[in-house]
């Protein structure tokens, strides 16, 4: 019987040892992650009644860069980060003879030229009409022509000039577009344009002053690129607008121009301070089940560039009296 309970007491002594390792195991990585496992991060300090959110960086001016038309690139000038100015080349690229031919295509209405030459003939219709009355007006006053005559002439010419009219105003209106349109292809190609000079090969510039953000890994020195393919992502980096989304009932303690604390995990030990710039009043989502959040944004200032679009915080509002959701 001794021999037997020694057993039994041995058995269950390892049993109880194994199950300690495994609760140790499993119970480690947790203990670790609630005991302090980003040592030395220093967030925003939160006290009670401050509201704590989470939020994304974002660029308050963004503007992308596209390829307006096929094309083998020759030149990339500008690299991620870089600072540039409106106007500014980015890049170069040659344009294929079949996208010159088009262009040059586009830059001569056919219709332009087709309205003159309607103009020019209904002139010298208008023209011969106005000698014709003069002459039936003549013979008229002498009973020499019938008044039919006269009536006709002179409803020929106010047709006439009211299909001039038409074709006046219809002309006007091509020039403009054609006006336009020359506007356009001079911002496409970043340089000016006519149908008896394209330049084979022509450049994207910067839309806005900023800082290049993202540049196309497709974008390289000899790579053929087709229309519409991003290049470039311009934005302004002084100062970031910080994104997030506020609880209906912290919303009501919120207003523009509070003040915020952010803290980001990708820079530790450093508290960034902004300002409510935005708050919505409309909630982000319409479904009647789902409690109301409303859309938010803080202000950052960043003249140091610290801060990149797309970084990940939290944000503290000190000194209210909400949930803290």
């Amino acid at each position: 019987m001794s021999m037997q309970k020694s057993c039994r007491m041995n058995t269950l002594l390892k049993r109880t040892a194994w199950l300690a390792c495994c609760a140790m195991l499993f119970l480690a990585p947790a203990a670790g992650i609630c005991a302090g496992a980003q040592p030395g991060r220093a967030a925003a300090e939160v006290k009670t009644g401050d509201i704590l959110l989470q939020g994304k960086l974002m660029c308050p001016l963004k503007r992308q860069v596209a390829v307006p038309f096929r094309g083998i690139v020759t030149t990339v000038k500008v690299h991620a980060a870089q600072a540039v100015k409106k106007g500014e080349v980015l890049a170069r690229y040659r344009l294929g003879a079949e996208v010159i031919m088009q262009l040059r295509r586009r830059l001569s209405p056919s219709q332009i030229s087709e309205m003159g030459t309607q103009l020019a003939e209904i002139d010298k219709n208008l023209s011969s009409l106005e000698v014709r009355r003069k002459e039936l007006r003549e013979l008229s006053s002498r009973n020499m022509a019938p008044a039919q005559s006269l009536n006709q002439v002179e409803k020929e010419i106010q047709l006439a000039s009211r299909h001039r009219v038409s074709i006046e105003s219809r002309l006007r209106l091509e020039q403009q577009l054609a006006r336009d349109d020359l506007l356009v292809l001079k911002e496409q190609l970043g340089q000016a344009v006519n149908a008896s000079s394209i330049p084979e090969e022509v450049s994207l510039v910067a839309p806005i002053d900023g800082y290049v953000i993202a540049v196309s890994p497709d974008l390289r020195e000899g790579a053929e690129v087709g229309p519409g393919t991003p290049a470039f992502i311009v934005g302004a980096m002084d100062p970031m607008v910080m994104r997030s989304q506020v609880h209906e009932m912290d919303a009501i303690h919120v207003a523009v121009g509070d003040k915020a604390s952010v803290s980001f995990d990708s820079i530790p030990g450093k508290t960034f301070e902004g300002k409510v710039s935005r708050l919505s009043w409309s909630p982000a989502g319409a479904a009647l089940e789902q409690p109301s959040y409303y859309e938010m944004e803080v202000l950052l200032p960043n003249p140091d560039l610290a801060l990149k679009d797309g970084f990940k915080g939290q944000i503290v509002l000190p000194g209210t009296k909400a949930t803290g959701r």
